[in-house]
């Protein structure tokens, strides 16, 4: 069977059997469920998933201020989950809350079955009008990836992300209002969307430029609008040096989830905290530069969206 697909096909086929291969020691060892709702290594099943629903179910009690205070919500953490409680914080920005609200209505595992179907089905949805006869393959390589499964097993957004950006890229030019719609919902991870602010100038796509710009600015205004200033005053004064200080540590199994240059240099080349961010920033900004000339070459095609993506 494999023989009659397409090479390219028949390809990532391979790399997505080897790379299952690898990723079931990981599993074992970190995600393998255990007793008491919890994994092998004591976290909460799911254990990324704390952050959406604990957020949103805060929100709905009216502890929005206490989302984005590291200390009153490690409180609820601990008071929730027990001990051992993961070490969390809440790392989205407060406009999140109103797209997640509806979480904290649920239970802790049907909410995380609520996440995990959601996400899987933006996902598999953002990538079949775009994979012409190959749709079948081309979605089921995606959901049995290992950063599918990793995102599957551990509660994580990025089904949600790589719809959204892969979706807005794939929309821009024949949908554009649509696609600035996407992009501002990608706002709650902004550091995603870093380089489709210049394709979207380079394509010169006003419409979706604004339509993005509105997305955004209608998310931040109804959130001040509903829970005030407190919560961004915690995001930029609390949350945001909380996760520059995790970086910079580079302990545990945290920077592990990284996969880059920047992870490579620190945790397997040893390099200096220094030394590793220069690296990944000369990286990233050859990386930049190859992308955005393949689009300014080309335009806006799978194989560009797909540099874009990497």
């Amino acid at each position: 069977a494999l023989i009659s697909l397409p090479d390219s096909l028949h390809v990532l086929w391979i790399w997505t059997v080897i790379g299952l291969a690898g990723f079931y020691r990981t599993f074992m060892h970190s995600y393998f469920p255990a007793a008491g709702g919890r994994d092998v290594s004591h976290q909460p099943l799911g254990r990324d998933f704390v952050n959406p629903w604990l957020g949103a179910k805060m929100a709905l009690h009216g502890e929005t201020a206490d989302i984005f205070s590291i200390s009153g919500y490690m409180d609820q953490v601990h008071k929730i989950f027990a001990e051992p409680a993961p070490h969390l914080n809440f790392s989205y920005p407060p406009d999140i809350l109103l797209l997640i609200w509806v979480l904290g209505f649920l239970p802790y595992f049907p909410a995380f079955a609520l996440w995990t179907g959601a996400g899987m089905a933006g996902l598999a949805r953002g990538l079949w009008k775009h994979m012409g006869a190959a749709r079948v393959e081309g979605v089921l390589l995606a959901i049995f990836s290992p950063a599918c499964l990793i995102n599957f097993w551990s509660g994580q957004n990025g089904s949600f992300t790589a719809a959204l950006f892969l979706g807005g890229l794939y929309l821009c030019e024949q949908s554009p209002v649509a696609a600035g719609v996407l992009f501002g919902l990608l706002t709650i991870k902004p550091h995603l969307g870093i380089l489709i602010v210049p394709v979207l100038l380079m394509r010169r796509n006003w419409r979706c430029i604004v339509s993005a710009s509105a997305t955004t600015g209608l998310l931040v205004v109804s959130s001040i609008a509903l829970w005030g200033l407190e919560p961004w005053r915690g995001y930029v004064s609390e949350t945001l040096p909380y996760q520059e200080h995790l970086l910079q540590l580079a302990e545990g199994f945290y920077p592990k989830m990284m996969p880059g240059v920047w992870a490579d240099c620190l945790i397997v080349m040893k390099m200096p905290h220094a030394a590793a961010a220069a690296v990944a920033m000369l990286c990233a900004a050859l990386a930049a530069t190859v992308s955005l000339f393949a689009v300014w070459r080309e335009g806006i095609t799978p194989r560009t969206v797909l540099a874009l993506a990497l």
